[in-house]
């Protein structure tokens, strides 16, 4: 896989780890909502709709990204923005299976995280650091970014997807 072609398919490949999310949030923060802290319960379970709206904020900002990076005629500041949003998809991918252990079974999000997002992401910050648009270094350093900005951006989409999603 070159760097563009991973560039490129990055939306792509949230798309779909999304799409299982969305499929089944709803229905799972409902049936599992004893797992959560008490203040946290009274915004479950999460609609459908909010989180598709939150996901649908985070998704056009990530074609912008992978568009800007994808036309740098070398890698460049948009390549390193890039980076670091796939990142946060390898930290996010990586906290789904201590999710689902920790709930003792399925999470939202889980089964596109192991096959897909994982090894997608893990092979693009490969190649992104053979091609010279990140050190190894620059490379666990977004990946740390990602660990740290995860959680706060996912609340910033589900809070993005109430106000939106009506």
């Amino acid at each position: 896989m070159t760097l563009r072609r991973a560039v490129a398919l990055t939306p792509l490949v949230f798309l779909a780890h999304d799409a299982e999310e969305i499929a089944t949030v709803e229905r799972w923060t409902r049936a599992h909502a004893g797992l959560f802290p008490p203040p946290l319960r009274a915004h479950l379970p999460v609609p459908t709709a909010h989180f598709a709206t939150g996901v649908a904020v985070f998704f056009a900002a990530l074609v912008v990204v992978s568009l800007l990076a994808f036309r740098e005629p070398r890698p460049g500041p948009a390549t390193r923005v890039w980076i670091v949003a796939v990142g946060a998809l390898l930290a996010n991918a990586a906290t789904h299976p201590v999710q689902a252990l920790a709930a003792g079974g399925y999470v939202p999000g889980v089964v596109t995280a192991v096959v897909l997002v994982l090894p997608f992401t893990l092979l693009a910050l490969r190649r992104a650091v053979g091609d010279g648009a990140a050190t190894r270094r620059g490379a666990l350093a977004a990946c740390a970014a990602g660990l740290v900005l995860q959680a706060p951006l996912a609340l910033l989409a589900l809070a993005a997807g109430r106000v939106l999603g009506g």
